[in-house]
């Protein structure tokens, strides 16, 4: 069988403070964008939820764009020049989770909101990612999980409401984005389960004969 899920989503991301040594008007603010906690999803059309869980091993989550000096520090996840605020310094996986350095612009906008995270007023970042691939997993608490085996975090954003995630894509959200595919093999399912049926004995060899002579 086969599963359809955006290619394109949002998470919630936490905001981990100023660098270490940086000086008290730091423009730039550690951002924890990503971790492998699962996330729960709705799928419309198999009108069930399931889990997501974003891989961070090497091979998995591709960090060129937020790596390129292009990836854009946004409000609300608009893609106007009016909503960059900033841009990505760089970005690594540190312990599981996705880290990213970005650094605040010098336009007055990018200043009130910057200034609106130093003062705690805005707290809730979010990052907007695509995935390619990814693979069914065994399922979890009676939901399926989802691993993005190949994903791209492609910009961070600083956002008035955080995404819930309790509840996932809306239809309306789903229908709008383009999706990937995933085939479900039930082999995947089994494949790491081990054998515990008992293995038969093995037959008895034959008597040998009686060559006994009666005296």
């Amino acid at each position: 069988m086969s599963r359809k899920i955006p290619a394109y989503a949002q998470r919630m991301a936490e905001i981990a403070g100023a660098p270490e040594g940086a000086p008290s008007d730091s423009r730039e603010v550690l951002i924890s964008f990503s971790s492998e906690a699962r996330y729960k999803r709705h799928d419309w059309d198999a009108d069930e939820d399931y889990w997501e869980v974003l891989g961070h091993d090497a091979a998995e989550v591709d960090l060129t764009r937020l790596n390129s000096g292009a990836a854009p520090l946004l409000k609300d996840h608009i893609p106007a020049l009016d909503a960059k605020i900033g841009s990505v310094v760089r970005a690594w996986v540190e312990n599981g989770r996705g880290m990213a350095l970005v650094r605040f612009s010098e336009t007055v906008a990018a200043t009130e909101i910057l200034e609106r995270v130093r003062t705690g007023d805005i707290t809730c970042v979010s990052v907007g990612y695509a995935i390619t691939t990814a693979e069914r997993m065994p399922d979890v608490d009676g939901h399926p999980v989802i691993r993005a085996t190949s994903w791209l975090p492609k910009e961070i954003s600083f956002v008035a409401v955080p995404a819930d995630p309790t509840v996932g894509y809306g239809r309306a959200d789903q229908d709008a984005v383009a999706k990937i595919t995933i085939t479900e093999m039930e082999a995947h399912m089994a494949k790491d389960i081990p054998n515990t049926t008992p293995a038969s004995p093995a037959p008895a060899a034959p008597a040998a004969p009686d060559t006994r002579s009666d005296t």
